[in-house]
């Protein structure tokens, strides 16, 4: 689907991985505020969602380059 649109990849990589960590952060914060869970869950669900995100986008993208140029030489 995204070959098709022709949607840059590493911009579909930064609007996914920021609205995965926006979304997990405000679950985390609203339960932080009702006390459901201890104020240290922010940081596990702020920056490290957004780094963990990051990361696994840059590898993902890294297979599929690789394996698109192993199918073009086949």
């Amino acid at each position: 689907m995204r070959v098709q649109k022709k949607i840059n990849s590493w911009i579909t990589l930064a609007v996914g991985a920021l609205a995965k960590t926006a979304f997990l952060f405000t679950v985390a914060y609203l339960l932080v505020n009702v006390g459901v869970i201890p104020a240290l869950f922010l940081t596990t669900m702020g920056i490290f969602q957004l780094y963990t995100a990051i990361t696994g986008g840059i590898i993902a993208i890294g297979i599929q380059t690789a394996r698109k140029k192993i199918s073009v030489q086949n």
